[in-house]
């Protein structure tokens, strides 16, 4: 990979290089999109923190998710696809990945109680508030992504 600079929203250039290839690249683009609005910030402070001090922080695990639904992923064993992309993860700073096993019982957690979902929706106004005004004078976001629909990834993005 090349050395990291700040070039825009994104934190990376590409470059020829000899290292192998990240199949899944194009998951770059989601995840720099929701760091740029402060997602996992807002997911960390609004979402109920791990119950021990060992856990995954909740922007981790949703976090996890949005990039195993991005890259066409339907069941949560598949996050070890996302799990196996050492450079992608590497590009992207991801800490540590949880286990499918431990996604599942954060997510049945998060329902349990309802704490979760008053959370997410704490999430959702602070995303609705940092929208800006359209032209058609309500609130909102414009994103336009292309993806390869064939193999279900994002190849570019404009917002």
């Amino acid at each position: 990979m090349s050395k990291k600079y700040k070039e825009g929203i994104l934190t990376f250039k590409v470059v020829a290089t000899d290292e192998p290839l990240i199949a899944r690249g194009g998951l770059i683009l989601p995840y720099e999109f929701a760091k740029s609005l402060r997602l996992p910030e807002v997911i960390d402070r609004e979402l109920p923190p791990p119950g021990s001090g060992r856990g995954y922080k909740p922007s981790q695990i949703v976090m996890s998710l949005v990039l195993m639904l991005h890259g066409g992923g339907r069941k949560l064993g598949e996050l070890r696809e996302i799990k196996g992309e050492v450079s992608l993860r590497e590009l992207l700073q991801m800490e540590g990945l949880p286990a499918s096993c431990t996604v599942g019982d954060w997510l049945r957690r998060m329902g349990r109680d309802g704490k979760g979902l008053s959370g997410l929706t704490k999430v959702e106004r602070h995303q609705i508030e940092e929208a800006k005004w359209t032209y058609k004078k309500e609130k909102g976001y414009q994103p336009l992504l292309g993806f390869i629909s064939e193999i279900g990834l994002v190849i570019a993005d404009e917002f």
